[in-house]
């Protein structure tokens, strides 16, 4: 066990949502603690569970957001950030490439930083940051790619000296199909054609921050692909996720 119980979600989007729903469906559920981060503007109301609270962050006003995540992150042990690019920013990402920026400049992910930094001033113990796609941490952060931004980020929470959990997904389907259960972990790439979907991703955030030690956790570095999960970046534990 983690050892953690009390966390804060940014987002409750698509994935968010379901982050949410994974944790709550969790054995332990009842001795958790979660807090939404949300935009002032953000529809929640069909969410009403105790162990729940929602708190609006103005991000547009930055000492008013500081003020608040301040507020919000208080007492928190584990952000887990999920923000994304979505179909709103399409033109906005075509104008950052062509003007040589990256992703890290979109609002999201830059409410993603300013979000981390109050979360380090807190005391929060872990930051999971908005991956979940292909694996960013060995991009060069001087490079080319857009997604270069996401390993930017990284040096940045090193630099606080705020331990990151990394999970990785590949691409997710475009239709997102009924939920199924999270199988057990298998060495062997599943028969084509496997999609990890939303759904499975959750769940195995879920399982990381609550069933595995925070040793193992602390500058790790996860990727599940449909049936297989692997750590890519092993610490002292060397720890394979099983679930």
């Amino acid at each position: 066990m983690s050892g953690f119980s009390t966390f804060a979600i940014v987002g409750l989007g698509k994935l968010g949502s379901r982050v949410l729903a994974a944790l709550l469906s969790h054995r332990s559920a009842s001795d958790l603690s979660i807090r939404v981060l949300t935009r002032p503007d953000s529809v929640h109301s069909q969410v009403n569970h105790p162990n729940v609270t929602f708190y609006p962050i103005n991000y547009e006003n930055g000492p008013l957001a500081e003020s608040q995540l301040a507020h919000a992150l208080r007492s928190v042990e584990v952000v887990i950030s999920t923000i994304g690019a979505g179909q709103n920013d399409s033109a906005e990402v075509k104008r950052l490439v062509a003007s040589g920026r990256h992703i890290g400049d979109l609002p999201g992910f830059r409410s993603q930083s300013l979000v981390a930094r109050c979360a380090r001033i807190a005391g929060c113990q872990l930051f999971v940051p908005a991956e979940y796609g292909s694996p960013t941490h060995v991009l060069e952060p001087r490079g080319d790619s857009f997604l270069r931004g996401k390993r930017i980020f990284q040096d940045e929470l090193r630099r606080m000296q705020f331990p990151y959990l990394l999970v990785y997904t590949g691409a997710f389907p475009r239709a997102e199909p009924e939920p199924t259960p999270l199988a057990r972990n298998t060495p062997a790439l599943p028969p084509h054609p496997f999609e990890t979907t939303r759904h499975h991703v959750a769940l195995f955030i879920a399982h990381l921050v609550l069933d595995v030690p925070q040793d193992a956790l602390e500058w790790g570095v996860f990727m599940i692909r449909g049936q297989r999960r692997e750590v890519l970046v092993e610490n002292q534990w060397h720890f394979l996720a099983d679930y």
